[in-house]
């Protein structure tokens, strides 16, 4: 399935990509994470099965599920691993207002070329991206919203349910 029409890079590209989900755990925020993929996670390459992999997720416990899934049939990596942290200890700050800058640290904290977000709290989460030209701008997401991003500058927003319904961001 192509969501977004035709491959913008060729096949040997060695674009990486990494997913997040952000959950609520005993009344706390928390983020799964995993190993870094290293290719071919650009439109027209991954990224869409990346989408519809996101859109299987309901719980804290699929995710490592469905990313072992996506691993062994784009990636094949053998020792490809799940981490679970809380939000704010993974960031090593206090995430205000469920927000996370993008800006702040990229290469320490999200480093792929593309990152895909998924949230499954029951709260709105705010993104503070990176615009190089137009400064930085927020971008407000609800519960089973997936929002995607190449080096902290968005990319898309779907919804998990319909991910063919592309949604327009808010400012937030």
């Amino acid at each position: 399935m192509k969501l977004f029409g035709k491959r913008i890079n060729d096949e040997s590209s060695m674009t990486r990509g990494s997913a997040n989900i952000i959950y609520e755990k005993d009344g706390e925020l928390w983020i799964g994470f995993h190993d870094e993929f290293n290719g071919d996670m650009y439109p027209g390459g991954h990224y869409e099965d990346m989408i519809l992999a996101l859109s299987k997720i309901k719980t804290y416990e699929d995710f490592g599920l469905v990313m072992h899934r996506f691993n062994k049939e784009h990636h094949a990596y053998d020792d490809f691993s799940i981490y679970h942290k809380p939000l704010n200890e993974y960031l090593e700050l206090v995430v205000e207002d469920n927000t996370i800058d993008l800006g702040r640290e990229y290469y320490t904290y999200w480093f792929s070329d593309y990152v895909f977000f998924l949230n499954l709290t029951g709260r709105d989460f705010n993104f503070k991206t990176k615009r190089v030209k137009i400064g930085p701008e927020y971008i407000r997401i609800h519960k089973d919203t997936i929002v995607t991003f190449n080096y902290g500058v968005p990319v898309g927003v779907y919804n998990q349910d319909n991910i063919n319904e592309v949604l327009q961001y808010k400012a937030g």
